[in-house]
């Protein structure tokens, strides 16, 4: 028997990489008759996540479903899981059909039941547009899910409970997301309905920015669209597609509560695909993290 603990990378039946720790192979006659595989992903090594969204599977302990997707062609919506780690794209698309799909809940992973969701049917974000997969292409040349925002001006997934409410609470945010449109300071995520707390934000020169009610942090280079990008907010540090940004980051203002876009003046016009708040400080695991990041996703 040969035992191997070496980390691989292994492809799916869609095209994306799928990193594992450890596995063992027992040999006969020169050949392998078993695998066993461990996933390694982002929350098995970072714990205690706060709330945890995307559309790949982020804990090997979590045994929950991805996403809720109401169709179009009669409105009756199901839960959508994951295969191989992954949305399970292909239980989703034989659901909606040649109509369209809308996402009207999105599943929290860190085990904390923070789900976001929009119970207004036309606020909805789409994953699937008359029977075709919303869908972007990463720089390492895999085309990926997505949920995509913006097709009507209050299009916003939201969770009225707090995150956090205490201006200085250690955090560690991570967010993937891509913009397709630069508009009038689109609000990514913030902690209230409007552009009035603690929030991420764009402006129409492709400028990103962390803003809360007494300053704002502008990150540079701007950024083109349709191009997906990463960022993390690390109490007084920023990196954007691992690369920090100096200067000085304004304190948060906390999370009363999550709004994954804007249902007000400030709609997010792009593509979400992971939104993870740990809680306490990560700043010994960015490196690690914009890693895992960046093997799936294909960023930098």
């Amino acid at each position: 028997m040969l035992t191997n603990s070496n980390s691989f990378n292994r492809i799916n039946g869609n095209g994306i990489s799928i990193g594992f720790d450890r596995f063992d192979l027992r040999k006969k006659s020169g050949l392998v008759t078993h695998l066993t595989e461990t996933p390694n992903l982002v929350l098995d090594k970072n714990p205690n996540a706060s709330c945890a969204f995307s559309l790949r599977k982020l804990s090997s302990t979590y045994n929950g479903k991805c996403i809720n997707v109401r169709r179009s062609s009669d409105n009756s919506s199901m839960d959508i899981g994951f295969v191989n780690n992954v949305l399970d794209t292909v239980s989703m698309i034989n659901f909606v059909g040649s109509g369209s799909g809308y996402v009207a809940k999105w599943y929290d992973q860190s085990g904390n039941n923070y789900n976001v969701s929009q119970t207004t049917a036309t606020y909805q974000p789409t994953i699937i547009l008359s029977g075709s997969l919303e869908t972007i292409n990463t720089f390492g040349g895999k085309k990926i899910p997505k949920i995509k925002f913006g097709l009507n001006a209050n299009v916003s997934l939201n969770n009225s409970g707090a995150l956090y409410s205490n201006t200085g609470t250690t955090r560690f945010i991570s967010t993937v997301v891509n913009i397709d449109s630069f508009a009038s300071y689109n609000c990514i995520w913030g902690g209230a309905n409007g552009n009035i707390t603690f929030s991420l934000n764009c402006q129409p020169t492709g400028v990103l920015y962390y803003y809360n009610p007494s300053s704002n942090y502008t990150l540079s280079p701007a950024y083109s669209s349709n191009t997906i990008f990463h960022s993390t907010a690390i109490d007084t540090n920023i990196t954007v597609n691992n690369g920090l940004c100096n200067g000085a980051f304004p304190a948060p203002n906390g999370l009363t509560a999550l709004f994954l876009s804007n249902t007000s003046a400030y709609p997010f016009i792009g593509g979400y695909y992971e939104f993870i708040v740990w809680g306490k400080e990560l700043s010994g695991s960015t490196t690690q993290i914009n890693k895992d990041i960046n093997n799936y996703y294909g960023i930098y």
